[in-house]
């Protein structure tokens, strides 16, 4: 059965919202730091689904994770200091 974003949103949430710092990072272009978060998020798919990826899952992980990325720095950038969670589209939708 595919990924959808309903299972990978709460997965790709918790994963940025407990890697703050590491979001920071690569919001800064530091080195490393988008290969960390793209394994953290296979991780947590991985303990979410209870089973490994295939190729192709992995690749739908990483590119929700970097669109969520992407997301953030285009509309909220970085709060730093609180490590706001990053708001999945459907949250960015609800709130108009």
């Amino acid at each position: 059965m595919p990924l959808t974003d309903r299972d990978l949103d709460p997965i790709l949430t918790a994963t940025l919202a407990g890697h703050a710092p590491l979001v920071a990072a690569w919001t800064r272009d530091e080195p490393g730091s988008w290969g960390a978060l793209a394994g953290q998020a296979i991780l947590a798919t991985r303990r979410a689904l209870g089973r490994g990826l295939t190729d192709a899952e992995r690749r739908v992980v990483w590119q929700r994770l970097w669109d969520r990325l992407v997301l953030l720095r285009a509309t909220a950038g970085t709060d730093e200091a609180t490590g706001v969670p990053i708001p999945s589209p459907d949250d960015r939708e609800e709130r108009g």
